[in-house]
């Protein structure tokens, strides 16, 4: 997920461990209608320049894809995604509905290895029936939006995606979206914009050749024209060349 890596958002992909537990079970790193997933909880939470900036520092040392604090370590700097966040949510997975939570579930238990879902692993579905976000159903009756239509990564201003394809293009530079089902969203209006531009190109070109070949037949219909009119005018100057013919074969009897 080089996206992840590269987001001015700092993001933080899931650990080795995490992610050899979800290899071909769950595409983390995109979004895929058939299994719903929206994106890793630490992910989905768009930070101010002033909180990308701010630092925390700590003491740490690396053990295998783990960064474990402790006194002897080294002094680091880390981000709130890199320490806060990455406490609380690190290992939140969002899925747009229960029945894609259990279709994981299900997936999990028939992949090869020890797939077992450990207990800091937490699943939540944006539909409102079970997990944690049950009582945002409660939140259709007070008139607000329901949980199946929440995006994440900040406000709709910050993730609203433009028509235009310079325009998707720079948000794309920016780093684009958190939410994976906007980054989809995204990406197919790229292909549909660049394939209109392709139709686009192909239309120009094919309206210039069929000028050319306008202009080649005009040229073959002169060619032919001055053709037929040098054909009349040679036609009628015929009858004088034969006649001069025998003039001259005459004369020439003449002499012998």
């Amino acid at each position: 997920a080089s996206w992840m890596v590269s987001h001015p958002q700092q993001l933080v992909p899931p650990s080795d461990s995490l992610a050899r537990l979800l290899h071909g079970v769950l595409k983390w790193a995109e979004y895929d209608p058939a299994e719903g997933f929206v994106g890793f909880g630490i992910n989905l939470l768009r930070l101010t320049p002033q909180q990308l900036a701010f630092t925390v520092a700590v003491r740490g040392a690396s053990h295998g894809d783990q960064l474990r604090f402790t006194k002897a370590g080294q002094p680091l700097q880390l981000g709130l995604r890199h320490t806060l966040l990455a406490k609380e949510l690190s290992n939140v997975l969002l899925f747009e509905s229960e029945s894609a939570i259990t279709a994981f579930r299900e997936r999990l238990e028939a992949a090869p290895g020890d797939r077992a879902l450990p207990s800091y692993v937490k699943l939540i579905a944006l539909d409102g029936s079970s997990y944690n976000m049950r009582a945002m159903v409660e939140g259709v009756r007070l008139s607000m939006p329901g949980p199946g239509d929440l995006v994440f990564a900040g406000s709709a201003r910050d993730e609203l995606l433009p028509s235009s394809a310079p325009a998707l293009a720079a948000v794309g530079a920016a780093g684009g979206p958190l939410d994976l089902r906007l980054r989809h969203a995204m990406g197919v209006a790229q292909r549909l914009q660049a394939t209109q531009q392709e139709l686009q190109q192909q239309q120009s070109l094919q309206r210039q050749k069929r000028q050319e070949l306008r202009t080649a037949q005009a040229a073959v219909a002169a060619a032919q024209a001055a053709e037929a009119t040098a054909q009349q005018q040679h036609a009628s100057e015929l009858p004088q060349v034969h006649a001069d013919l025998h003039q001259v074969e005459a004369e020439l009897q003449q002499l012998v």
